[in-house]
């Protein structure tokens, strides 16, 4: 979807959310009044989605030069790096059905920045008992106590939906992103919250110093014959 840049609001031609509730758009981009060009060794400035999505191709391809990702990966990419937007804690409250999970941020997306202590990925995958893989698999953060924030990005690529039009869920691999804090316990409330979207995207605030364990687990898959791929994103800023 598209905003205007300098006003920074997201135009009202923007469709935003799908008739089963999952969000969308899933990420924002400038498309008003961008110059370009056109035939007859000309420029002009248009307006519109076709002109956000040049700034996501851009991004992509960025990332693309860099890494051997799968495109759930340069999603994952993507949405990691977004200002604003969406966030999955406290489900459905934090949902932002106006800028998906966010705007474009290019240079946070494609660059480890200086106030960033971790910024890694992996894609792996997961599967049901009796599929050969692990149904939970977990991975260590390390948080120093200087943090400012903690960001993970999940993001895995479902079959296609229900084409009927009706508004009944359309997920069919539910996968999980869950947490364990540094002292043991379990956030339960990340746990199964969000079972609409192929997205789940937690923002900690300041979160407590020692070694956290960020979870994805099986829900339910039924498309794939008890497998999913899936792409997670860590990102840990340090304080101002």
């Amino acid at each position: 979807a598209c905003y205007n840049a300098s006003a920074l609001n997201v135009m009202d031609y923007s469709s935003r959310r799908t008739r089963d509730g999952r969000v969308k758009p899933d990420i924002l981009a400038p498309g008003t009044a961008i110059t370009s060009t056109v035939i007859k060794d000309s420029y002009n400035s248009y307006d519109g989605t076709s002109m956000a999505t040049p700034h996501v191709s851009a991004v992509a391809a960025q990332l693309l030069k860099q890494y051997n990702l799968t495109p759930y990966a340069v999603k994952a990419f993507l949405l990691s790096g977004t200002m604003n937007g969406s966030r999955t804690n406290n489900y459905p409250n934090n949902i932002d059905y106006n800028q998906g999970w966010g705007r474009l941020d290019a240079y946070r997306t494609v660059f480890k920045l200086s106030d960033e202590y971790t910024d890694s990925y992996d894609t792996f995958h997961i599967g049901e008992p009796g599929s050969g893989f692990s149904s939970d698999v977990y991975y260590d953060i390390n948080v120093p106590a200087a943090a400012d924030r903690l960001i993970v990005t999940l993001v895995w690529d479902d079959l296609p939906g229900d084409k009927s039009g009706n508004n009944t869920k359309t997920l069919y691999n539910d996968i999980d992103l869950y947490f364990r804090y540094p002292n043991g316990s379990i956030d339960t409330s990340t746990k199964e919250d969000d079972t609409i979207n192929n997205v789940e995207k937690y923002i900690f605030n300041d979160p407590v110093n020692g070694i956290w364990e960020a979870h994805v687990s099986v829900i339910d898959l039924n498309g794939t014959a008890g497998t999913q791929n899936y792409s997670i994103k860590f990102q840990i800023e340090r304080e101002a």
